[in-house]
């Protein structure tokens, strides 16, 4: 015999199921253009970062950035960047950003996409600690070692080097060579420093100018440098002086 409830009872069940589908169908929104948004500028050697508002449902994202000549022109995928940042080169300059952001619902059953152009393109304002290096021209480096200037002896002689060195006789030197930048090695792999450091004495648990000079002779230098217009960097190995046994074994 023909049972009328159960029918009705599964006809129920069918449409609840429908209406759940079509509530989660129609709660997925892929993202309007409104709710994608652009953090930083656009300057070489910066970075920018994308913002995007979305539903809750979303599943999954794909990041694609693309760049063109103008805002209507053709653009060209920038390969291998997926991210929401994006690092802006100096090839970049004076074109255009766009990056499009592809959404898949948890469902399955719905996909959008959204995208936003920088308003202006990208622009190269340079970077006065970095640009002066570039516009410097030649320069002086010296590794100013115990190894190579007081070989022979022990603190002592050292200190005798680094007291020794007539900071205005190398920069009007440095001045008379047309050198723009002097780059100069604090010290290297024999655990010797020229200038005093409270802390390195104190974790290698020696006295001050036993490893390290008594004189600062990096900032008497500078000072030297500095007034004829040469700009100065100091060199340092990430590394402990791996030619003295007590510093490296201390560090």
């Amino acid at each position: 015999m023909f049972n009328t409830n159960k029918k009705i009872s599964g006809m129920k069940n069918s449409f609840v199921y429908l209406i759940c589908i079509f509530l989660v169908f129609c709660s997925f929104k892929p993202g309007k253009s409104g709710e994608l948004s652009i953090v930083g500028k656009p300057l070489a050697k910066t970075v920018l970062k994308v913002v995007f508002k979305s539903s809750k449902d979303i599943a999954e994202q794909n990041i694609v950035w693309a760049i063109s000549d103008s805002k209507n022109g053709k653009w060209e995928e920038l390969p291998g960047i997926h991210s929401k940042e994006i690092v802006l080169l100096t090839n970049y300059v004076g074109k255009y950003l766009k990056c499009t952001i592809t959404s898949r619902s948890k469902s399955g059953n719905k996909t959008g996409s959204v995208s936003i152009i920088t308003e202006t393109p990208i622009v190269l304002n340079g970077n006065p600690n970095t640009e002066w290096f570039k516009n410097a021209g030649m320069g002086v480096m010296i590794h100013f070692l115990k190894d190579v200037y007081a070989k022979e002896g022990g603190s002592k002689e050292y200190n005798d080097v680094v007291n020794g060195f007539d900071v205005e006789l190398f920069a009007r030197n440095c001045k008379d060579a047309g050198a723009g930048f002097v780059m100069f090695a604090l010290g290297q792999n024999d655990g010797y420093y020229c200038s005093p450091n409270s802390a390195y004495d104190s974790i290698v648990g020696v006295s001050p100018g036993e490893l390290c000079s008594k004189r600062d002779l990096p900032a008497d230098l500078y000072k030297a440098l500095n007034k004829r217009g040469i700009r100065m960097m100091f060199y340092l190995p990430g590394n402990p002086p791996i030619r003295n046994e007590l510093v490296d074994k201390k560090f």
